[in-house]
């Protein structure tokens, strides 16, 4: 959607400037557009097409989402398998609208992925020509190997990348832009709009481009402010600002209302009060997990390494460089003001204040609410763990480094000076130090599918054909993490549904400390309390110490181990018996 909107908006773009007698500007854009942007697209496609899932929430939301709705061609319903059916629906929604178009397949869905951040690309490259074709080429590969450095991937369906992507690539849109603020509204407001509904931290994000779009025509257009100026224009600007400050809000009520009339439970209920937020960070007052979970948090923030492997480490140790948010801080403060410091002309220099204050705000309020979260939203076991942490960090600290390129293009625009392109090498520099091994795995190497996905794909392909669609399927997976049966979830979906964790993917006393996955039922109450609500019982993978204790639950017969499948015969009396199921002779499945 962002994609084909930014396409319009420059279409759009292209009309105005016409008019404006601006057609040879336009038209080196749109070269540029097609030289480097379109290549990138087919590069992409050709890199992520063959390409499988491998992330563990690619399996268990954000590729599983994606291929319901594209199956069921609707929103997640209130009976689906999906975990968290109220994380808005954006990413999925516009790889909907993309394999609907070329089929579907998971490189597919990688690809439209992929498509956002170009999306993004085409903002970032605002106001360059074709003739400035190597500035064109150095910023697609800064802002690309970026999204790397902090530990995001082009080859995922997680969407933090996405996120921090297109708030820095609309700061910059919106900095950079010589269009009047209706012009850059146009532009604006689609991507103000998804942001919420890719995940809901982007209603805080659009905001925040809102108010620096605010802060950039307050500079831009000072002469609005003056008293010479008609009431009319005045009242444009106010409503403009309104408007684009409305947006963000608009979208995140909708789709909180749809969660709502869905009757889907929040993942995330945020809730707190000033007064509980003194309590806890006083010393008096605070519980236990709050004063785990700050002291956590700072540890995290000082010490917590964002980046890869670089691939400079390849050679020697001595090369690494360990990247905190405290330390991804003071770089992009550094080069921030470095960005100040050798502009020259007055309003670029004060919008580059403006926008270094703003964003050095922004991460401020970013990370103070990212501890909110972990304090008052998360669990017990994710809040004083501070979960992902360094994920969520990274979406703000990709939005700012893009911003900090802007600026660092910006200044590079006085010729008569070296200065810029000397910071600019120096950014470059540090860039590449950063650049992790991982990007260069992707740029040069085909991607591989992962062992216990071929190992899963085995033996659902004799189970498949057997079960009838809608047919409830009850996995088993001794000693299990909880990827492989989320993969198996997966991979049966929609056509049919599995056990959920609490049931138990794995039986008998737990195999390791912390093991959330294993449940110790007893043989009885695991046949007539939850194996009567399923179809089949697939034992993906069992051991000795399963068949040992759970063995009276199924019918002696020879070479009873060696099955897979079991279908589940519901007796009169409440009881069950497991029938094997010949996976030898595949009957068609019926769809």
């Amino acid at each position: 959607m962002v994609f084909y909107r930014s396409w319009n908006m420059f279409r759009v773009y292209k009309s105005v400037c016409r008019a404006q007698k601006f057609d040879s500007t336009v038209n080196e854009s749109f070269r540029a557009w097609a030289g480097d942007l379109f290549p990138f697209s087919v590069f992409f496609y050709i890199k992520l097409s063959g390409a499988l899932f491998e992330g563990w929430d690619e399996f268990t939301h954000w590729g599983f989402s994606a291929k319901e709705m594209f199956h069921l061609n609707s929103f997640t319903k209130a009976n689906s398998p999906l975990m968290f059916k109220s994380y808005p629906p954006g990413t999925a929604l516009f790889q909907y609208w993309i394999t609907k178009s070329i089929g579907w397949s998971e490189g597919n869905t990688y690809w439209a992925q992929s498509l956002l951040v170009l999306a993004g690309a085409v903002a970032i490259l605002e106001g360059l020509t074709w003739r400035q074709w190597f500035r064109i080429v150095l910023t697609l590969n800064v802002i690309f190997l970026a999204v790397f450095i902090f530990g995001y991937s082009l080859q995922s369906l997680y969407v933090d990348h996405v996120l921090g992507f297109l708030c820095g690539a609309s700061v910059i849109s919106c900095i950079r832009s010589n269009t009047s603020a209706p012009i850059t509204i146009v532009r604006l407001l689609p991507t103000l709009f998804i942001l919420p509904i890719i995940k809901a931290v982007g209603l805080m994000l659009g905001i925040f481009i809102s108010i620096i779009f605010v802060f950039d025509q307050i500079f831009k257009e000072r002469n609005t402010f003056s008293g010479s100026q008609p009431l009319k224009q005045k009242l444009i600007f106010g409503f403009l600002v309104i408007l684009i400050l409305a947006t963000p809000i608009i979208s995140a009520r909708i789709w909180g209302w749809h969660v709502k009339k869905s009757g889907f439970s929040q993942v995330f209920e945020t809730s707190f009060s000033i007064s509980q937020i003194k309590k806890s960070f006083s010393s008096t007052e605070a519980t236990d997990r709050d004063k785990e979970t700050i002291s956590t948090f700072k540890k995290a923030f000082q010490t917590y390494q964002i980046n890869p492997e670089n691939i400079l480490q390849i050679f020697s140790r001595r090369f690494v460089l360990k990247l905190t948010p405290l330390k991804s801080l003071l770089f992009l403060m550094v080069f921030g003001i470095a960005a100040i410091v050798i502009e020259t002309r007055r309003q670029e220099r004060r919008i580059a204040i403006v926008g270094f204050l703003t964003m050095f705000l922004g991460y401020t309020v970013y990370s103070f609410g990212l501890l909110l979260m972990y304090l008052y939203s998360f669990g017990s076991y994710e809040g004083t763990r501070v979960a992902s942490f360094t994920r969520y960090m990274g979406i703000f600290l990709l939005a700012w480094t893009v911003v900090t390129w802007g600026f660092m293009l910006s200044t590079g625009e006085q010729k008569e000076k070296n200065s810029p392109k000397i910071v600019q090498g120096l950014f470059v520099i540090f860039i590449l130090f950063l650049t992790p091994i991982k990007s260069a795995l992707f740029a040069l190497t085909q991607p591989k599918p992962l062992p216990v996905r071929m190992e899963i794909k085995k033996i659902l392909s004799n189970t498949i054909p057997n079960l009838k669609r809608g047919e409830r399927v009850y996995v088993i997976w001794q000693n299990t993490t909880g990827f492989e049966p989320w993969i198996i979830s997966y991979e049966l979906s929609p056509r049919n549904s599995t056990s959920v964790a609490s049931s138990g993917w794995s039986l008998g006393r737990p195999y390791y400390e912390g093991d959330v996955w294993t449940s110790d039922i007893d043989p009885k109450t695991w046949s007539e309390g939850v194996l009567v609500n399923y179809d089949f019982l697939l034992l993906a993978s069992v051991d000795e110490y399963f068949w040992s204790r759970y063995a009276s639950v199924f019918k002696s017969t020879l070479n009873l181990k060696s099955n897979k499948l079991f279908r589940v015969v519901k007796k009169e009396n409440g009881k069950i018996d497991l029938e094997v199921v010949d996976l030898t002779s595949n009957p068609k499945s019926e769809n």
